[in-house]
């Protein structure tokens, strides 16, 4: 009962932050948010492997993004904090803003601790409008008209989501079976009608598409993070998409060992390489670091998919990529918050010389580039060069030719833009807002550290989960 312990106390600090007025019970109830999310962590790791209510397990998968999430959204809270002390948002405000990315937060432990279909598409639905209030938390132009079409796009994401549920519960009918309870589903695996495979693989991944920011409805999700604030886009590009790709995990684990396998891996593939050189194509146009790095995350889950296409040589190195990406672009984004109030604007034209402005903070955000470059001592380097393995193995040398053309143009492009920001000119008229706390870049360092550190160390019980994960596929 501890998961539906967990929603239940949720809604409730919830709904005493939309209501509150006083800054000090308001921290109260955010820390006490954070200790409840730790808690249920440590909780789902010491039971791993356990059924608890009977719609949430805690297998490897669940368990690898469920501790991404708590490693990623606390210091999320601290950073928030540091954004609406700059924006001198009144309480009411400040309680919304809280209010949203713990609802958020908790839809995303939903989707990745429920092992029922229906119940999944039900927590994806709750993310969509915590996202959408999010986005339009400044209340400008360009923030409601990202939050509009975010929202209208994502229904239509989620209306196509759910026709691909209803034509798995044909499947499950035809096979004699009145359960969406994965483990139910995985019995008829085998025993599936490959025209019902393929429509609810493709209705399913094009309908989540706009989560894991990949063509084709990944427009609505990079202006999204365009206009979110810096703290929850950090939750929103790595929490969010690790949603969408334990979505598309879930199902293609569920189908892969149908007669419809390889067609499946096949739009992998071509889905990945796409949005790759969409990303690569764009970047030439990005005027604003946020959007540069939701590109890079476009270019990253294309880079996931292509590693998950290759079959059993390519799962370890997606589930490996997935995780580093979250701990590296999450840190990139607490950095860009940090970079948008030394400058007071989101244009790389208005940015410059910050290693001399502020070298600390320079030089954590060099170290995030490079990481998420995956240039060594980045951990990506060790799981992009898994995914080029697992291609050469399987004979796919003319995805692997386009991988490494799009990356080195990749490479050029954010090396450009970032390596202005900081070792550029400094803007005119520029002055310094304000003392920056050094411990404003700790978490980025350490999100850092720790993916290198897994992606060239990889310990036991870390390596475990991994292994654990790609048995639901194999």
């Amino acid at each position: 009962m501890m998961v539906l312990s967990y929603f239940i106390l949720v809604l409730i600090l919830a709904g005493f932050l939309l209501f509150n007025k006083r800054k000090v019970v308001q921290g109260i109830l955010v820390s006490s948010f954070v200790v409840l999310q730790l808690a249920l962590t440590i909780y789902a790791y010491l039971h791993r492997g356990a059924t608890d209510s009977l719609y949430f397990s805690f297998d490897g998968a669940a368990l690898l993004f469920l501790g991404v999430l708590a490693l990623v959204g606390m210091p999320a809270f601290y950073h928030s904090y540091l954004y609406l002390l700059r924006k001198k948002a009144e309480i009411k405000r400040q309680g919304k803003y809280y209010a949203a990315l713990e609802l958020l937060m908790a839809a995303i432990t939903g989707s990745y601790l429920t092992n029922h279909l229906a119940l999944l598409w039900a927590c994806i639905e709750i993310t969509t409008f915590a996202t959408a209030f999010l986005i339009d938390f400044n209340r400008n132009k360009p923030g409601l008209e990202a939050a509009w079409k975010y929202l209208f796009i994502a229904s239509i994401g989620i209306t196509l989501t759910f026709m691909g549920i209803l034509f798995f519960s044909a499947i499950a009918s035809n096979n004699h079976l009145d359960t969406l309870f994965f483990s139910g589903l995985t019995a008829i695996s085998g025993n599936v009608n490959p025209v019902l495979a393929k429509a609810v693989f493709l209705l399913i991944l094009v309908g989540l598409s706009i989560k894991l920011n990949i063509v084709p409805l990944h427009a609505a999700t990079i202006d999204a993070k365009t206009m979110l604030p810096s703290p929850a886009n950090a939750v929103v590009s790595t929490a969010l998409v690790n949603v969408g790709f334990i979505a598309i995990y879930r199902v293609f684990g569920l189908l892969n060992h149908s007669s419809s396998a390889d067609w499946m891996m096949d739009v992998m593939r071509i889905t990945g390489i796409i949005s790759i050189g969409l990303a690569a194509i764009q970047l030439y146009r990005v005027k604003r670091m946020k959007r540069m790095l939701a590109f890079s995350s476009m270019e990253h889950i294309g880079i996931v998919l292509i590693a998950l296409s290759c079959g059993k040589p390519g799962y370890y190195a997606a589930i490996l990529h997935i995780i580093l990406h979250a701990f590296i672009k999450g840190g990139l984004f607490f950095q860009a918050g940090q970079a948008f109030y030394i400058y007071g604007s989101v244009w790389f034209k208005d940015s410059g010389n910050m290693i001399r402005i502020y070298p600390w903070g320079a030089l954590v955000m060099l170290f995030g580039v490079f990481s998420v470059l995956a240039i060594p001592p980045s951990g990506m380097f060790v799981s992009e060069l898994l995914t080029f393995f697992a291609l050469v193995e399987k004979g796919y040398y003319v995805t692997l030719f386009f991988l490494i053309f799009f990356l080195i143009v990749i490479i050029y492009l954010i090396s450009r833009y970032t390596f202005g920001m900081i070792f550029g000119d400094t803007p005119e008229g520029f002055e310094l807002p304000g003392k920056l706390p050094v411990a404003e870049s700790l978490p980025p360092l350490v999100l850092f550290v720790l993916a290198s550190y897994l992606g060239f160390v990889q310990p036991p019980i870390f390596r475990e989960m991994i292994q654990s994960a790609i048995q639901f596929l194999s």
